[in-house]
């Protein structure tokens, strides 16, 4: 990991005897279609395991919110949280101890959310918001996607009222997204929903 640019440190929700939480500086969503980036690089070279039958290994996205509304963070956790079962399909995992959906308010998100357990982790003192949702992920398609449905669902709060915090109203957004269109943002997480969409009406 380090070789590739990375950070590799010891983390308390791994065993003692192997394994290592692998995390890099923030960067840009253009930065990841560089196809050279550190983590682009670190999934198709490496042979570290990141997932196996014994261990509920996951990755953790963060987002630099600052300069977003106090309003839009909070309904981006709300989002998470009201939309269990559309998260752990993208996610490929479902909740555990380390990943927490609770019942959640737009009102009191934010105070609910500054949990290291909770499905959306909120630190206001650093302006980030994590997404600890995903499924460990090797495949740089699977890694990507997890990045760019964390960038979207900060931006659909963004935009969305807090009626429309739906599955289906957040599908219509990545699909219209002009972002999207323009820059070709979003191509991994959309290359999955169509895949999926077979299953979008159980959401």
């Amino acid at each position: 990991a380090e070789s590739l640019g990375l950070i590799g440190e010891r983390d308390g929700s791994l065993c003692e005897d192997h394994g290592i939480e692998v995390i890099r500086s923030p960067q840009t969503l253009d930065w990841y279609y560089d196809p050279n980036n550190h983590w682009k690089r670190f999934c198709d070279q490496s042979t570290v395991r990141c997932w196996s039958a014994d261990g509920d290994y996951g990755q953790h996205v963060s987002i630099n919110v600052e300069g977003v509304s106090q309003l839009a963070i909070a309904k981006a956790i709300v989002f998470i949280h009201h939309n269990k079962l559309l998260c752990e399909t993208i996610a490929g995992r479902g909740a555990n101890t380390y990943n927490v959906y609770k019942e959640l308010k737009v009102t009191s998100a934010r105070n609910q959310a500054q949990d290291k357990y909770c499905a959306t982790n909120w630190n206001p003192r650093q302006n980030r918001l994590e997404f600890r949702i995903f499924r460990a992920n090797r495949l740089w398609q699977g890694f990507c996607k997890n990045v760019e449905f964390t960038h979207a669902v900060v931006s659909f709060a963004e935009q969305s009222s807090n009626r429309k915090l739906s599955s289906t109203h957040f599908w219509n957004y990545v699909e219209s997204n002009p972002l999207r269109k323009v820059k070709g943002s979003y191509p991994n997480l959309t290359q999955f929903i169509k895949a999926d969409a077979s299953e979008h009406d159980r959401y």
